[in-house]
């Protein structure tokens, strides 16, 4: 097979680092230093998106979305791989462009020589659990917010309490739903590549977990099982952070898995 590399830096205080994969081992090199690791003594392969802030005076610079390839080895070695690229203070690069198919030619090389990997997509739980905690925080902002408000509107409260309340019910609110779609999106689950899954279609099966920013376009797949035949009508909804659509097809479930 080809060796298939990818390069990026991704922060200030990092060296841009070059990946490339081979038949049966990864390689990846800082200046002078160079690292390796066999495919078939990868344990587990992680991806993940990881979350954004929306900050249109910042463009995409550290708060916004990126994805995350993570390998860890029998050995106890974890090597992370990042979507972004460091250009300047505040100023990072996509690159979607190069990171997918390094990730693809990865993945199918240790499906193809390490029955023993397991792949998964989500957060680890640690972090997932932080982001928990911050829901918890987020929802005990709103009911005492709530309780302010309520207090003020009786007579309890003053005027006072009753603006921080609503600023607490609001504010804890508008975050409380970003914080709850990272929750949804971001606990981890298992899937198997080696399953009806070509090289191919690899990431596809990761990217209908993701975010897709303002600036870019991105192509999911989903498999939809039928569970009687017949017609039917199918609507898939698109929503953003302004502007929605959906589109409404009549489909026909037939024998033989047509």
């Amino acid at each position: 097979m080809d060796v298939i590399s990818y390069a990026t830096r991704p922060s200030i205080a990092a060296e841009e680092t070059t990946y490339r994969v081979t038949d049966d081992e990864l390689i990846w090199s800082s200046g002078l230093a160079q690292n390796r690791m066999r495919l078939a003594d990868i344990q587990t392969i992680r991806l993940f998106t990881s979350p954004s802030v929306k900050c249109p005076f910042l463009g995409n610079a550290p708060f916004g979305s990126y994805e995350l390839f993570v390998l860890k080895a029998q050995d106890g070695r974890t090597l992370s791989v990042t979507s972004k690229h460091f250009q300047t203070v505040a100023v990072f690069e996509d690159r979607s462009a190069t990171f997918v198919p390094f990730v693809e030619a990865v993945m199918a090389r240790v499906v193809s020589i390490n029955s023993a990997a397991v792949f998964l997509v989500g957060m680890p739980y640690r972090v997932w659990g932080l982001w928990i905690g911050v829901l918890a925080v987020l929802t005990l902002g709103v009911i005492f917010g709530l309780l302010m408000v309520i207090d003020a509107v009786k007579g309890v409260g003053r005027l006072e309490g009753l603006i921080l309340g609503l600023v607490f019910t609001v504010g804890s609110g508008f975050s409380l739903k970003s914080v709850l779609g990272v929750v949804a999106r971001g606990w981890q689950r298992s899937f198997d590549p080696r399953i009806g899954s070509s090289p191919g279609i690899l990431w596809n099966v990761i990217s209908r977990y993701h975010y897709c920013s303002s600036l870019h376009i991105k192509a999911t797949c989903y498999r939809i099982r039928a569970r009687k035949i017949g017609s039917y009508s199918l609507t898939v909804h698109a929503q953003g952070s302004r502007l929605g659509d959906a589109i409404k097809r009549q489909i026909e479930v037939m024998p033989n898995e047509k």
